[in-house]
Parts: C-alpha cells; sequence; structure tokens
C-alpha cells in the first residue's frame, strides 16, 4: 500500500469516527437560547420560575427554576445572557439538613 492511499484510507476513517462524534453530541446536548426566551418558554410550559441561583467562575450562575406542580430546571447562565438547560424532571422535594456540630450533613 502506498503512502498515498495509506494517508487517504486513515483521513477516511478520522471523517468518520468525528462525523460519529459530532453526532451522539447532538443527542446529548440540552437546549440553549437568550435568558428572556428560555424563562417565557419554562413559565409557559411548566410554570417555572427562578427561585435561587449560585455563582460559579467568573460570572456564570447555575439556577434553579422551580413550579408549584413541583417540576424543575437547571440552568447555567453565562455572562453574555445565553441560557443552557442543565437537566429537568419532576416531583422536586424541599428537604432540611440536619447539620453535625462540625457542620456536615447528619442525613
Amino acid at each position: 500500500m502506498t503512502p498515498f492511499l495509506r494517508g487517504a484510507i486513515l483521513a477516511l476513517i478520522l471523517m468518520v469516527v468525528l462525523m460519529l462524534a459530532g453526532i451522539a453530541y447532538g443527542q446529548d446536548r440540552q437546549p440553549c437560547g437568550p435568558r428572556s426566551v428560555m424563562l417565557l418558554r419554562a413559565l409557559n410550559a411548566f410554570g417555572e420560575f427562578p427561585v435561587g441561583y449560585g455563582q460559579l467562575e467568573g460570572k456564570t450562575m447555575i439556577e434553579l427554576w422551580l413550579s408549584p406542580n413541583r417540576t424543575w430546571t437547571i440552568v447555567r447562565t453565562l455572562p453574555s445572557g445565553w441560557v443552557c438547560v442543565i437537566g429537568s424532571g419532576s416531583d422536586w422535594e424541599f428537604r432540611a439538613l440536619k447539620l453535625a456540630p462540625d457542620g456536615e450533613p447528619t442525613g
């Protein structure tokens, strides 16, 4: 096999692998959009609204959106105002943590 043919075959294999990786990545991606659009969608579709947040590195925030029906969505809000859904679900429960004297949760 000539070096040219071997290189062409390797390039073809690499292209197929990258295409398949892109397809798999696309299936896992969560919805993203401008914060105002995403908030309206969550409110209209599920009755969810922001109830809390925490700041990550830089000015990125993680937010929790809840509804009275106990649906929930966790989103990442970027400084640009772009929001991406990290996860969502139903049956959200608030649970009071009991702390030991050293500040560690006891269960």
